[in-house]
């Protein structure tokens, strides 16, 4: 009845039994072979004392040793997880996790089990599960260095996303094969199976989408430098004009190769195109000549400025902070800041002294120029960035104001600015002064502040020429007037730094200088527009 009772194997109970068989028919041969009563009852202790020494184990010696294999299988499991690259620590754990609840179920069948038989059975089942779990997270692995693979490709989001979901499939199918197996050679056939197929899905090393938009930028710069080789310029004037073309759109296909979604592609794509198309490209001429550099201050063309394109009664008056205002005869103002009129000359000690920003080649398309979203702002300043990555020490700060307009602060505290209108440019069909496609047109209740302003364009600027204050003609011999005291009035094409210059006397007689310019390059605008009517 105690081996009965014990949690043997049959076999191992069996084995117990054929032991106290044996004694007992020792006992009784020695039993019937006494002749004297003494001799009886020796042999019946004797008997009792062989019976009684069969010992039964506490355990089974088939027991304990299929829970050991089970062990030394499981902890060799745990050591290649640990060792599997690809897996994050979250999923190392989870398939331990899993492994050791595969063991404790094994071991409670082990335990259950009434033979050798049964043991065996709850070991294998036992090993099976822990290679399943092991299989698994071969595949996870897999998985994980082919979803890195897609994420380093230059892809767009629209473009992983199907890769990243056949990764998937093909992981969720090697994993349902192996949980069908039913056997450990079937479970290693189907975790290489597995493996192989994720392996071999096929990775584009280009973006279809980002090499559409590349060509579409190729095909602008072809047609805008066949234009600028075929305008009557001077060969001073090609190559500026060919570097300006080419520079909008190198930093158009940044933008692309930067670009996430097929979305963000397409507005890289639209802005660098504009940016190209908006170069303006015009044959030398008499009356013409918009596309020098040189132009600002030029004696030779005085002979085509009027000079009368302010009403007669209108006033300017400088204060003391340089700022200038502009009163028209009924009353309207425009006010131009005295940081965008006087400045210090660049070779000074301070770092705006020293660097001269270099204006973006291509310019962002925006809704409202002179609102600008974060987005739009965010845009603005990585072109600025990259334009300048290698002149900008380090701790260089650029923000960018509502109307596109970067500021440049350095780490001593001096500054740089680039006008918006340098750096932006309004979607087509929106008709926002300084924009683009602004029509120019004014109502009849426009002030004269106004008419003044709508007759020039908003793409030239005030800048610094040589080691003088200037006018630059750019395009379209441009002066934006600001109306108010919070527009941005001067378009500024080559970024200068906002020191206002020594008090030495002079300063009402050089920004009276520039103003004199700016009433130069209205009437000189006046001019053409004339010609162009007649």
């Amino acid at each position: 009845d105690a081996i009965d009772a014990s949690n043997l194997t049959a076999e191992e109970k069996d084995a117990l039994k054929k032991n106290v068989a044996g004694e007992v028919k020792t006992a009784k041969d020695n039993i019937d072979a006494a002749t004297k009563d003494a001799d009886v009852t020796t042999a019946q202790t004797d008997g009792e004392k062989a019976i009684n020494a069969v010992e039964i184990p506490t355990s089974s010696k088939t027991k304990n040793d299929a829970n050991s294999d089970l062990g030394n299988t499981a902890d060799a499991a745990k050591k290649a997880i640990d060792k599997t690259s690809g897996l994050t620590e979250d999923q190392k754990k989870t398939a331990k996790d899993q492994i050791d609840q595969a063991v404790a179920g094994a071991k409670e069948n082990i335990k259950n089990a009434s033979d050798n038989t049964g043991v065996a059975g709850a070991t294998d089942a036992g090993k099976l599960a822990i290679d399943k779990v092991s299989a698994k997270a071969a595949i996870d692995a897999a998985v994980a260095a082919k979803k890195s693979e897609i994420a380093q490709a230059p892809l767009t989001a629209e473009e992983a996303k199907p890769l990243n979901n056949l990764v998937d499939q093909d992981a969720d199918a090697a994993k349902a094969a192996i949980d069908a197996a039913t056997t450990s050679a079937a479970v290693e056939t189907a975790k290489n199976n597995g493996v192989e197929t994720i392996n071999n899905i096929k990775v584009p090393t280009t973006s279809a989408t980002k090499d559409d938009a590349n060509k579409a930028i190729d095909a602008v710069l072809a047609k805008k430098i066949e234009e600028i080789n075929n305008a009557n310029l001077t060969d001073d004037q090609k190559p500026s004009l060919i570097d300006q073309a080419q520079n909008a759109a190198t930093q158009a296909k940044e933008n692309i190769r930067n670009a996430s979604t097929d979305e963000d592609v397409q507005t890289a794509r639209n802005n660098g195109i504009a940016a190209i198309e908006e170069i303006t490209v015009k044959s030398n001429s008499v009356d013409d000549q918009d596309n020098s550099a040189t132009n600002a201050g030029d004696s030779s063309q005085t002979g085509h400025i009027q000079k009368d394109k302010f009403p007669e009664g209108t006033t300017v008056t400088v204060g003391d902070d340089d700022t200038a205002t502009v009163t028209y005869p009924d009353g309207s103002k425009d006010t131009i800041p005295g940081d965008q009129l006087v400045q210090g000359q660049k070779g000074d000690t301070t770092d705006a002294g020293n660097i001269t920003p270099t204006v973006p080649g291509g310019k962002v398309t925006v809704k409202d120029p002179s609102h600008l979203t974060d987005s739009e702002k965010d845009q603005v300043k990585n072109n600025v960035d990259n334009a300048n990555k290698d002149k900008f020490p380090a701790g260089t700060e650029v923000t960018v104001g509502d109307d596109g307009t970067a500021t440049i602060k350095y780490p001593d505290g001096s500054k740089d600015v680039i006008a918006g209108t340098d750096l932006i440019i309004a979607a087509k069909g929106e008709d926002v002064l300084g924009s683009k496609y602004h029509s120019h047109k004014n109502g009849s209740n426009s002030s004269q502040a106004d008419r003044v302003k709508g007759a020039s364009t908003a793409n030239g600027s005030i800048a610094n020429a040589g080691n003088n204050l200037g006018v630059k003609a750019e395009s379209d011999n441009a002066f934006v007037g600001v109306k108010g005291e919070s527009d941005n009035a001067i378009g500024n094409n080559k970024a200068t730094s906002l020191k206002t210059l020594p008090q030495t006397g002079t300063k009402d007689t050089s920004i009276l200088g520039v103003l004199g310019m700016l009433l130069a390059s209205l009437g000189l605008f006046g001019f053409k527009k004339k010609r162009d009517e007649k």
